[in-house]
C-alpha cells in the first residue's frame, strides 16, 4: 500500500498535473484503501498523500512549506476530505460486511430449521441437535441440557461437571439467562415463560440476534419432543386399558360360559323331585 501513494506522485509529476487533478487523484486512491484495508492503515495512505500533495503540487514546490492562504486551504481541504471520505469508506464497509454476516446468520437458521424438520423421530432430534447446531454454525462443542430428562446432550465430549452445574442454574434461573463458563456460552431455553432447559457452545462468537434465534428453534423443538413422548405415553396408557378391558371380557366370557350350563344342571337336579336318587 505504500508504494501506490509513491507511484501515483511520481506519475502525476510526470504528467505535470494541476493541484486540482492531483488532489482529486490521490483522494480516490485513500477511498480505495479505506475499502480495501480499513480506516486505519487509510489514514496512513491519506497522511502519505497528504505529504506528496504538498511537496508536489503547492507552492513553494519541492518543500513541505506553504507559500500562502490558498495553498493552506487546498492542504486543509485535501486532509479533511480525506478523514472524511476514509470514515465513509469503512462505515460502508462495515455495513457491507454486517451485511454479510446477517445473510450468512439467516440461510445457517433457515439450513438448521430445514434439518429439524427431516426428524420424524423427536427424541432422536434432541440427540442430533447439538451435532447440528455444531456443524451448521462451525462451532468447536454444543452441550444441549433437557429439564424435563435432566439429561445433557454433547456434540463431541462428555460436558464437564462444572459446565452443567452452571446449565442446570441457568435452566432453573438460579443463573442470569445468558451466561459464560469455561469458553461456552450458556443460554436459557425458554418456551413463553416455562423453561425446557439450556443449550452452550463454543467459541462464543454467535452474536446475540442469532443466539436467540437459535436458542427459540431448540426449544420449539425439546418442548415438541416432550410433548411427542407425553402424548405417545398417554396413548400406550389408553391402548393398555382398551387391551386390558378387553381381555376382561374374553376371560369373564370364556368362564360365565361353563359356569352357566353348570348352574343350569345343578338347579336342575336340586328342584326335580321326581327324579331317583340315582
Amino acid at each position: 500500500f505504500t508504494a501506490l501513494p509513491i507511484l501515483a506522485a511520481v506519475v502525476l509529476t510526470w504528467l505535470h498535473a494541476s493541484a486540482t487533478t492531483a488532489g482529486m487523484v490521490l483522494l480516490v486512491l485513500v477511498v480505495w484503501s479505506a475499502t480495501r484495508a480499513g480506516i486505519k492503515l487509510s489514514l496512513y495512505i491519506a497522511a502519505l498523500c497528504a505529504l506528496f500533495f504538498d511537496f508536489y503540487f503547492l507552492l513553494p514546490y519541492r518543500t513541505l512549506w506553504l507559500a500562502g492562504a490558498e495553498q493552506w486551504i487546498d492542504m486543509l481541504a485535501f486532509l479533511a476530505s480525506s478523514v472524511v471520505v476514509s470514515r465513509v469508506a469503512e462505515q460502508a464497509k462495515r455495513q457491507m460486511l454486517q451485511a454479510q454476516q446477517r445473510q450468512t446468520d439467516v440461510e445457517r437458521l433457515y439450513s438448521l430449521s430445514q434439518e429439524m424438520m427431516l426428524y420424524e423421530d423427536a427424541a432422536g432430534l434432541i440427540r442430533a441437535l447439538p451435532q447440528l447446531i455444531e456443524r451448521i454454525f462451525t462451532l468447536d462443542g454444543v452441550v444441549l441440557y433437557v429439564s424435563d430428562h435432566d439429561e445433557f446432550y454433547a456434540s463431541k465430549v462428555e460436558a464437564p461437571m462444572g459446565l452443567r452445574a452452571n446449565m442446570q442454574a441457568v435452566a432453573r434461573g438460579l443463573n442470569p439467562a445468558t451466561t459464560s463458563f469455561a469458553g461456552y456460552q450458556t443460554t436459557a431455553l425458554m418456551l413463553g415463560m416455562r423453561p425446557v432447559g439450556a443449550l452452550a457452545w463454543q467459541p462464543e462468537e454467535l452474536s446475540r440476534e442469532v443466539s436467540a434465534a437459535v436458542s427459540a428453534q431448540v426449544s420449539i423443538a425439546v418442548a415438541r419432543a416432550i410433548a411427542t413422548e407425553s402424548s405417545a405415553r398417554i396413548e400406550a396408557a389408553r391402548e393398555a386399558e382398551r387391551l386390558r378391558t378387553a381381555l376382561i371380557d374374553s376371560l369373564t366370557h370364556e368362564l360365565r360360559t361353563p359356569l352357566t350350563s353348570i348352574r343350569a344342571a345343578a338347579t336342575t337336579l336340586l328342584e326335580a323331585e321326581a327324579m331317583d336318587e340315582a
